[in-house]
């Protein structure tokens, strides 16, 4: 990315009088770069703070995140994953009156994923490994800074995954129709059904929602919603990403072919701690699809009955 490179002598020449200080991150593609994306987003954050992590560099440090058309100042009311864990990476999301004279600069350059590499591993890390216990951290900073920024942090109805009524979420992606993988209209309207009546079979005892976002939908409600969610399930797809927000212990169920669940939310669930099922993995899926991945039948009944044993614990 020779091309995209940032001028350096920019940030770091003083001006007459001046004193070098403060620490400047300059990150080449990095908090927007597939902001539309939860995966790719959280992929560069996750970088970004692992750098910060090895270099002992705490975001109070942090006085500038260069350059700034690659995301800084983060947007208040937030639209973007960025927007809510700038607190991970500098102390304030104020726009940074210094540009240049930094004593110290932190180069990060990163691609579509910075590290998701790590996925094509296949031994096995133990939760308690280094490896594991990075991702755990990380998880439990973001889903800290975006509960935090967002004031949500003492107003979540359903803190715990033991001592609420479990609040199943549906991620639809029936606002995406020009994305792969989603269900065609007229067997979204037959699994709605049977979503809908499998509900009202627990009454009060669930908390059944439907999950729809896209860009007109506002975030902080895209967190709140997801974070409150005890057992997440859906069509792979980024939206399967907003499990980060969610408390760790909770359930993923995944519906997407098996290279698709290995290679991401299976590898991301494992990492921040969830109990994971890929329905594709599952005897007699039944999934069928065309060339451009639009579902046009799978297994209701086995879906349901893989939904009521989520379920099953979270029952008195």
């Amino acid at each position: 990315h020779e091309h995209k490179a940032p001028a350096y002598d920019e940030y770091l020449g003083c001006d007459e009088g001046q004193t070098p200080s403060g620490t400047a991150v300059v990150v080449v593609e990095n908090f927007h770069g597939g902001q539309k994306n939860m995966w790719h987003s959280l992929a560069n954050h996750h970088g970004i703070w692992l750098l910060l992590q090895v270099l002992e560099a705490s975001p109070s440090d942090v006085t500038a995140i260069l350059p700034s058309q690659y995301g800084s100042p983060f947007q208040y009311p937030p639209r973007f994953v960025s927007d809510v864990l700038w607190p991970m990476h500098i102390h304030t999301n104020e726009v940074p009156s210094q540009t240049n004279c930094f004593e110290k600069l932190i180069f990060m350059e990163t691609n579509s994923a910075p590290y998701w590499s790590l996925r094509f591993i296949k031994e096995t890390c133990s939760a308690e490994s280094p490896y594991m216990k990075m991702h755990q951290q990380f998880h439990e900073e973001a889903r800290e800074a975006a509960l935090s920024v967002l004031n949500l942090d003492k107003h979540l109805t359903n803190t715990t995954h033991t001592e609420h009524r479990p609040k199943v979420c549906y991620m639809s992606r029936r606002l995406r129709p020009e994305r792969k993988r989603h269900f065609s209209k007229s067997f979204e309207t037959f699994i709605d059904r049977k979503l809908d009546d499998w509900a009202a079979g627990y009454g009060a005892s669930i908390d059944f929602q439907k999950l729809e976002f896209d860009e007109s939908f506002p975030f902080a409600m895209q967190v709140q919603q997801s974070a409150e969610c005890s057992i997440l399930f859906g069509a792979h797809g980024a939206g399967l990403g907003h499990m980060v927000w969610m408390e760790s212990g909770a359930q993923v169920i995944e519906i997407g072919n098996r290279m698709a669940c290995e290679n991401y939310y299976k590898s991301m669930a494992q990492w921040y701690g969830h109990e994971y099922t890929c329905f594709s993995e599952l005897q007699d899926h039944n999934i069928r699809h065309d060339k451009n991945q639009v579902y046009h039948y799978l297994n209701v009944t086995l879906l349901l009955d893989v939904l009521d044993k989520a379920v099953e614990p979270h029952l008195p």
